[in-house]
């Protein structure tokens, strides 16, 4: 066993710094990606992608385990600013090691701090954020492209960026769904991602419906005709009794492989007799699983795990189609599509009826020389987005992109509300939080026992933090200018600061446009806490500053960016509170 003290420790300050810049480099659209592969051999990862790259590390030391921890907590429930959250929490906790303030001030003038940007972030009539309007389909394309170009090694042209970007936004209209599934609830997103492997992405496509890959039939035969066994589906409509024909569903999550664990539960000495009786009882109850399967006109047993040969006999032999190892990730699509419940077990029987989905249509298909069933319903808003790519670890990242934009789309219909992406909105907040706790300094240093000089210190270290991120995004050698109206930063090459043309220009999130003119006047924003208090004054009229959105327009999302950066300080806060760890030395 070892112990060490967390925050006198060189080694924990070199990991961090170490960590940090790892996770730093991978920022923005020109960011680096990292290989990653364990020391064993196996699997390799090339990455920039937070939701990919934190997974995939494995970390040994305790500070950094924490805070990897909350940010795949984060990315669990948010899906993005993984890396936004990991290095601001990384920053404040290197910096904050160097700072002559005890950790339960530091950590108290920290949650002022990031409680003032949470208050000032959900004011309604707040200058940081903009509508999301769902009827402005150009402004959630927008969004999209902001998020699949931020992924450096997806490495898409303009036209290919835009045109998967329309497919996502059309996907998730598309999986909208109707009032009568909304008072029901649904499980999943309604976008099922299906990722093809040597296509061109120019082959990316909207399916509705479900596709499940069928290894019982070979693609090198062709599309083949299927035969399902179908079941009448009464409905109402109009007042009117109509009857349908359907496919009945039965979603098996347990296996039918006949090495089923849930008749004993105990480890017996037996002998070889026993364990043909009990193979025979385990095979039996299947059997009899079977059979009343087909005396409820089940056409479709989807399987999770295996089947028992014997038992894809049976199926065949009455006309039912069997799909197995459909994996976890597709239950809760099909459960959506089909309105099936999942059957855990094959022992109880008498409750099977009221867990039968239904399916409208099964029909063969082919991608990618593969084969597969596409599972469609009447009423069904599931929908399968194909992406295609030629190589694996670019459709891994891709795939994760548009996951990630899935879940910040889907998080719009909570709140409604975007932030102006590419650092602008960090500056921003930089700025309106400077302006406001130098403000209230007395109150503040009162209110947390301290001096105005700690709470400056303190404050220094939160605004580079912020500052850090900005310029981490942008990876050329470029001053990054703040303008004294809207506190949005602006781009500007360090070999170009003499004469300027008269020409607008826009922000760094292409929501301000301004004369180049001007730009000369506009401050700097500081690399280092140091520089941090540098004025911004107001020596031009507010009028330079005009609301033009440059067509390629970069967004955040705000609850995760909003979430993030909490998060960031709570777990800052959290690591520098540990006076101790211990851990097993082997």
């Amino acid at each position: 066993m070892e112990t060490s003290q967390v925050s006198t420790y060189k080694t924990s300050q070199q990991t961090v710094l170490k960590f940090y810049n790892l996770l730093k480099a991978c920022a923005g659209p020109v960011g680096a990606f990292h290989m990653l592969r364990n020391g064993c051999g196996g699997h390799v990862t090339l990455t920039s992608t937070s939701s990919r790259l934190i997974p995939a590390m494995s970390l040994s030391r305790p500070e950094l385990k924490l805070v990897a921890s909350s940010v795949q907590s984060h990315l669990n429930q948010y899906g993005d600013c993984g890396l936004f959250m990991a290095c601001s929490s990384l920053y404040l906790i290197k910096a904050s090691l160097q700072l002559d303030i005890d950790v339960a001030t530091l950590s108290s003038l920290y949650d002022v701090f990031v409680q003032t940007l949470d208050t000032y972030m959900t004011l309604p009539d707040s200058d940081l954020w903009i509508k999301a309007d769902f009827t402005k389909l150009d402004v959630l394309i927008a969004y999209v492209r902001s998020v699949v170009m931020s992924k450096s090694f997806a490495t898409l042209n303009d036209h290919e960026c835009e045109n998967i970007s329309q497919l996502i936004v059309t996907a998730f209209v598309e999986s909208i769904p109707g009032s009568h599934v909304v008072a029901q609830g649904r499980i999943s997103n309604g976008v099922f991602v299906l990722g093809l492997e040597k296509r061109h992405i120019k082959e990316s496509c909207l399916h509705h419906g479900l596709f499940i890959e069928y290894s019982e039939l070979s693609s090198l035969k062709g599309i083949v005709q299927l035969s399902v066994k179908t079941a009448e589906d009464f409905g109402v409509a109009g007042g009117k009794t109509l009857m349908n024909v359907c496919i009945k569903v039965a979603l098996v999550t347990c296996s039918l492989s006949g090495d089923s664990e849930e008749i004993i539960d105990a480890v017996y000495e037996v002998t070889q007799k026993n364990c043909d009786d009990l193979q025979n009882m385990i095979m039996g109850r299947m059997m009899a699983f079977s059979e009343e399967l087909e005396r409820l006109n089940v056409g479709l047993v989807l399987c999770q795990k295996v089947i028992h040969p014997k038992l894809k006999t049976l199926f065949s032999s009455k006309g039912i189609l069997y799909v197995e190892r459909t994996g976890l990730q597709i239950i809760p699509y099909l459960q959506d599509l089909t309105g099936a419940e999942p059957i855990a077990s094959f022992i109880q029987i008498s409750g099977i009826r009221d867990k039968i989905g239904k399916v409208t249509t099964v029909e063969h298909s082919i991608l990618a020389e593969k084969s597969f069933l596409l599972l469609t319903r009447t009423q069904s808003s599931v929908v399968t987005l194909v992406i295609c790519e030629q190589w694996e670890e670019r459709l891994s990242e891709l795939k994760a992109s548009v996951r990630t934009v899935l879940t910040g789309l889907h998080s719009l219909v909570k709140e409604q509300k975007l932030l102006p992406g590419g650092g602008c909105w960090q500056s921003h907040c930089a700025y309106q939080l400077k302006s406001k706790i130098t403000t209230k300094m007395k109150e503040i240093s009162k209110e947390v026992s301290c001096s105005d000089g700690q709470v400056l210190s303190a404050l220094s270290v939160f605004l580079a933090s912020l500052h850090n991120w900005v310029y981490a995004i942008h990876k050329d050698p470029v001053q990054l200018l703040v303008d004294p109206v809207s506190y949005h930063c602006w781009k500007l090459p360090e070999t170009s600061l003499s004469p300027l043309s008269s020409d607008y220009t826009h922000c760094c999130c292409g929501m301000k446009s301004a004369p180049k003119s001007c730009m000369e006047n506009f401050p700097i924003i500081p690399r280092h806490e140091s520089a941090s208090f540098q004025n911004v004054a107001l020596d031009q009229p507010a009028e330079i500053i005009n609301n033009s959105l440059h067509p390629k327009l970069v967004l955040d999302n705000y609850l995760a960016s909003k979430e993030a950066l909490l998060r960031s300080v709570f777990t800052a806060g959290l690591v520098l509170s540990i006076d101790t760890y211990i851990f097993e030395k082997y």
